[in-house]
């Protein structure tokens, strides 16, 4: 069995990667292929979409959260 502190190496590495990831696109030395990026968001919009649909939340739930993260956005681009 492998010892509990590989997830932290883990995250480690998973760090260290998207930051050369986004630093090498800022660089413009990469590129990010348009067709991968919109398969790895499919995967948490069908999980929304699912989550909406099997009525965990309340439609005033919904709502509630639907104005937190318009003030967050809101607040991130003042």
């Amino acid at each position: 069995m492998l010892p509990e502190n590989i997830i932290y190496l883990g995250a480690v590495f998973y760090i260290i990667g998207y930051y050369v990831y986004v630093r090498d696109m800022f660089r413009r030395q990469t590129r990010p292929n348009l067709v991968s990026w919109f398969i790895w968001m499919l995967a948490p919009f069908s999980g929304i979409c699912n989550t909406v649909k099997s009525d965990i939340f309340t439609k005033d739930e919904m709502k509630e959260i639907a104005k937190i993260i318009r003030a967050k956005w809101i607040k991130l681009n003042a």
